[in-house]
């Protein structure tokens, strides 16, 4: 039986580069074709869009996924390299 609850849809501009930029995170291709992707990791589900008039500096889309320990699924893509920090909050 699938599970309940929403599974975001992000648009992207290279599909093959962004299912590759997932799977470097852990996440399992479950259906794949040249324009739409399923990508799982446990219970996390991510759908891929292509969308090639995507602007990515001007995009404003946006996933949240509630997990039961931020921090240790944190600390697993920190392990694997993958957290970038580019996103800076200045106090008006």
């Amino acid at each position: 039986m699938p599970r309940e609850g929403p599974e975001p849809i992000l648009p992207a501009h290279d599909l093959r580069r962004t299912r590759a930029f997932y799977e470097s995170l852990g996440f399992k291709s479950g259906y794949r074709d040249d324009n739409y992707d399923i990508l799982r990791r446990g219970n996390l589900v991510v759908h891929l869009e292509r969308r090639a008039d995507l602007v990515p500096a001007t995009n404003q889309t946006s996933c949240y996924w509630r997990v039961a320990n931020a921090d240790a699924l944190y600390g697993e893509f920190a392990a694997l390299n993958r957290i970038h920090h580019t996103f800076r909050y200045e106090r008006p």
